[in-house]
């Protein structure tokens, strides 16, 4: 990626699933970019296209018309260089893996003798515990790991893999609040390096430490997180009910107090 030239390019990109019954496509028209050192919340109601997105920006998804850059590349040609954390870990606690095991799996491309790694991929894998604060981790397994800590892990593997940015589904979802705060700062830590895209339904928190806001449902708009206000969530989650969002300051001029809804 050169100098000044954003991380990501999504240009005019709808999208609708083959064989949806809804009349409207998920994602309408969709224009935005992702500074190489941005940090960007993505909010919008449930079912407003933020997972369809990611996806298609990992090139699982081809979207029916637009142009999609990633670090200069097509998504697919740039797969290898995006780590992505789902919200749900296709990872099975029954399975005898290490934590070192699991974040390897980020450098299988980078291998080749498959599932043997060599010293340097290992160095590579403990480098990007000790980065995410689990390096004394490693030799436990999976199912021992409570779920802010296997969030840490996932974001290893990210980073073993070499990552140049990355995306987030929802990692914080089921985290109590003091493990999302730490999250959080590893988070703002880890963007002094590579842009990140966090999903996040905690508008309250998302508003107070992201650098870009970008408002999903169908259609995107893009703030600075200082510009959001309530009349600009209000009109994010219009005609998908009731909404509420979570405060974590009394002061926090973009948060609604709780249980203040608005449809």
């Amino acid at each position: 990626m050169s100098q000044g030239r954003p991380a990501a390019e999504i240009e005019h990109v709808t999208f609708s699933y083959p064989g949806s019954a809804d009349p409207f496509p998920i994602l309408e028209d969709v224009t935005f970019q992702i500074e190489a050192d941005d940090y960007v919340g993505l909010i919008g109601p449930n079912g407003a296209g933020k997972t369809t997105l990611l996806r298609i920006m990992l090139g699982l998804l081809k979207p029916d018309s637009g142009r999609v850059s990633i670090l200069g590349m097509s998504p697919v040609e740039a797969r290898s260089q995006i780590g992505y954390v789902p919200q749900h870990a296709g990872i099975d606690a029954t399975v005898p893996a290490t934590v070192l095991d699991v974040v390897l799996m980020g450098r299988l491309h980078r291998s080749s003798w498959g599932p043997k790694f060599t010293n340097e991929h290992v160095e590579k894998g403990m480098e990007a515990l000790r980065k995410t604060g689990v390096e004394d981790l490693a030799r436990r397994t999976i199912a021992e790991l409570s779920g802010g800590q296997r969030q840490r892990v996932l974001i290893a593997r990210a980073l073993a893999s070499e990552a140049r940015i990355l995306l987030l589904d929802e990692p914080t979802a089921g985290i109590d609040a003091p493990m999302e705060r730490s999250f959080h700062e590893l988070l703002g830590t880890l963007n002094e390096e590579f842009p990140i895209v966090l999903v996040s339904h905690d508008i309250g928190f998302v508003s107070a430490h992201m650098k870009t806001i970008a408002c999903l449902n169908r259609r995107l708009v893009c703030h600075g997180a200082p510009e959001v206000t309530r009349d600009l969530i209000s009109e994010a989650y219009i005609d998908h009910g009731v909404h509420r969002l979570v405060t974590h300051d009394d002061d926090c001029p973009t948060c609604l107090p709780d249980d203040e809804n608005q449809g």
